[in-house]
């Protein structure tokens, strides 16, 4: 434990850890059932030359004829390796785990839209995630032939910017509403509490 009780975030012996990760790649999954789009978690066709493979994959094409593949990271915002750069900008331990994700799975470009799943251990999501949270929404709503369905419960952004002023998707869409998020209140409504230590 360091002196600021951040070590648990990225701690490779940390339980939550690997539960914040199953946890986010479970709703993902969910949602896409919700939105009656088949998809398979660690689909074992997908494997690798080093046997990784990416979290789920959808089992119809989700754009341009091809399904989507999606991989969930969770990087730790206050890692030695990220902080120079998370002060600077919020997003950029996601953003950077983003792209370390997409030249893993390079090689899936030819048969998959590969989408990589990053938010941050204080709650900054990657562009990418946002836009796969939205299109998911979108086809809740279809579904459910129901306008005021906001795809719940994937977060939608909020505060007029791609991920509002504080970097943070709240889980609920009339949050933008009723009250400015502070960082433990929107990451709250996305992992419970006991997640985060």
């Amino acid at each position: 434990m360091d002196a600021r009780g951040l070590h648990g975030l990225s701690c490779r012996r940390s339980a939550p850890r690997q539960q914040r990760h199953s946890q986010l790649n479970d709703i993902i999954w969910r949602a896409l059932k919700r939105a009656q789009i088949p998809a398979a978690k660690e689909p074992v066709t997908l494997l690798r030359d080093d046997n990784k493979r990416p979290d789920g994959t959808t089992l119809l094409p989700w754009a341009r004829g091809k399904p989507m593949a999606w991989d969930v990271t969770v990087p730790d915002t206050y890692a030695e390796s990220h902080i120079s750069s998370t002060v600077v900008k919020a997003g950029a331990a996601a953003h950077r785990a983003a792209q370390s994700k997409t030249d893993k799975y390079a090689s899936l470009v030819t048969t998959h839209i590969f989408c990589p799943f990053a938010i941050e251990t204080a709650g900054a999501w990657h562009e990418t995630a946002i836009e796969v949270t939205q299109e998911i929404g979108r086809r809740i709503t279809v579904v459910a032939e129901n306008t005021r369905e906001t795809g719940v419960p994937l977060p939608t952004p909020v505060h007029g910017s791609s991920t509002g002023e504080c970097g943070l998707l709240p889980k609920y869409y009339d949050h933008r509403m009723k009250c400015r998020c502070s960082s433990l209140h929107c990451l709250a409504s996305i992992f419970p509490p006991a997640a985060l230590c």
